[in-house]
């Protein structure tokens, strides 16, 4: 159907070197966007490639750069959707380990679309005052309230609180460190480390709040000390609503952007010959 698309490209010089010069498909990058009406949503299954996207539908896999186009994907691998071993391998690359990248939250937001509950009127009267924001009505016939359910909100912190843990020695804790506190010999929380001296650990986004026991460092179990009194510096999401609200790790966001790229636009298959025209005539000037 067509020759490869990157052939067409002209040949540059750049620092001594001769190349393709890429920046010239951002020229036509619009041009078949214009009638949307000629595009169909896609939702890519796991380990599809475009080659064979492009192949199976288009009966041509070396016009797999037309979906990279309409796409606005840049970057062919890491602008396509990842399977699950490709993207840990990415996390790892990125991060240095699945954990860290899991465990570092970067802020906190209201976890309304994963709670589903429904709470009748005579429930919703006797919650707490501080509940009542958390939720909204729904209305039926004659003005009346169904049920209420999860205010649809996107709310997010920063952070959830702050504290300093005082500590007799400061074996090597150092600003970043993520934090485990472990009492009788069992994990039961973590936290992120701000600032650390000789005596205090100030820390940040504690999860699952544990204010006795030991305090090590995730890195380096060597690294660890006896928590001796918890002052509290500042709260955000007061405890009796943690419920309503969850942590969002980089891994979170990044799980969360490559899910956005499973779903893609397809060029209508009887377009794709005039488009492949109209990218030639404009390549060769």
């Amino acid at each position: 159907m067509t020759e490869y698309y990157f052939t067409k490209l002209p040949i540059i010089q750049y620092n001594n070197y001769q190349m393709r010069n890429i920046s010239e498909r951002v020229t036509m990058v619009t041009t078949p966007r214009l009638a949307p009406i000629d595009y169909f949503p896609y939702e890519l299954g796991n380990s599809l490639r475009p080659d064979q996207l492009a192949g199976a539908y288009y009966k041509d896999a070396t016009v797999d750069w037309l979906i990279y186009i309409v796409n606005k994907i840049v970057d062919p691998y890491y602008g396509w959707h990842l399977y699950d071993p490709d993207f840990d391998n990415y996390i790892i690359d990125k991060y240095g380990d699945l954990a860290t990248a899991q465990q570092t939250f970067i802020f906190w937001r209201t976890n309304w679309p994963s709670d589903f509950q429904k709470i009748f009127p005579d429930s919703f009267d006797r919650l707490d005052g501080a509940f009542k924001k958390y939720f909204q009505p729904t209305w039926g016939d004659g003005n009346r309230i169904l049920y209420y359910e999860r205010r649809q909100d996107d709310v997010t912190v920063n952070v959830n609180k702050i504290v300093q843990y005082q500590i007799t020695s400061n074996p090597g804790f150092a600003n970043g460190d993520l934090l485990i506190i472990n009492n009788g010999g069992e994990d039961v929380g973590q936290a992120q480390c701000m600032f650390a001296n000789d005596t205090v650990v100030t820390a940040k986004n504690l999860f699952n709040d544990a204010y006795v026991g030991e305090l090590r460092q995730r890195a380096n179990t060597n690294i660890q000390a006896t928590i001796n009194n918890v002052v509290t510096i500042s709260i955000d999401i007061p405890d009796a609503e943690g419920a309503f609200w969850e942590p969002v790790s980089y891994y979170d966001i990044e799980r969360e952007a490559n899910e956005r790229k499973r779903f893609i636009d397809l060029l209508g298959d009887t377009y794709v010959m005039p488009v492949v025209e109209q990218v030639r005539r404009e390549l060769q000037g």
